[in-house]
């Protein structure tokens, strides 16, 4: 996906078409067809007459992406952040793909609705009319874990699960290895306190596409959550 204006895409439509393609970051054609498709998006874009930033997206990237992520995590569900690129149409071929959606706003969640997906809201911020917590935004530390869950079963708020982030795309592995042998731990405190069982594990985010960095980081996620939860 490559951001561009009218100008600076006007400057390649003398260069032949698998210059064009290189430049945005799209698939040197290899027949005619192809050729006809880089031609009827330089039409496209050229209609549109506006100085406006663009992006011009391979649909079938997303579909390989979600493809690989059934194949490396198949026990993982994901969850697309709107607010990455609300485009309709990007967000419909999501939706057919079997994405959910995290929305953190009015306008993503309208967004969402009008594609017919089924709302599911979860909160961080839990009050006694909406005792669900999948996690605090900021975090806790491993030390203040077992007096929040206390804190909870005090108010009689029902715990479902841990959420973390290792941060926006990471290429450390070790760093989910360790974040859900931590989570693993607070599903174990809480079944000692005795509350009800936990059944939520939020990953959170921070893969790349890059192949090798993302087949690292879903190896070690897929190993340690078999190892922590179903070994």
């Amino acid at each position: 996906m490559e951001c561009w204006n009218l100008k600076s895409f006007e400057s390649l439509l003398s260069s032949a078409p698998e210059v064009v393609m290189r430049n945005v970051k799209l698939p040197t054609p290899h027949s005619n067809e192809d050729n006809s498709l880089v031609q009827e998006i330089i039409s496209l874009i050229m209609k549109q007459q506006s100085e406006e930033p663009f992006y011009v997206v391979d649909l079938y990237v997303v579909v390989n992406l979600m493809h690989k992520w059934k194949r490396n995590l198949p026990l993982v569900q994901p969850f697309y952040a709107v607010k990455c690129n609300p485009n309709r149409a990007f967000l419909t071929a999501l939706a057919a793909l079997g994405f959910n959606f995290d929305c953190a706003s009015r306008s993503e969640i309208e967004s969402v609705l009008a594609l017919g997906v089924l709302l599911r809201i979860g909160s961080s911020m839990p009050t006694p009319a909406n005792p669900v917590a999948v996690g605090f935004q900021f975090g806790a530390l491993p030390e203040e874990v077992s007096s929040l869950l206390q804190a909870a079963q005090t108010a009689r708020l029902k715990v479902v699960g841990v959420s973390f982030h290792v941060g926006s795309e990471s290429h450390n592995s070790q760093a989910y290895k360790s974040a859900i042998t931590d989570a693993k731990s607070v599903f174990e405190e809480a079944a000692r306190l005795g509350m009800p069982p936990m059944n939520v594990l939020n990953i959170g985010g921070g893969f790349t596409a890059d192949t090798a960095n993302f087949e690292q980081a879903t190896e070690a996620v897929k190993a340690t959550v078999e190892n922590s939860f179903f070994g």
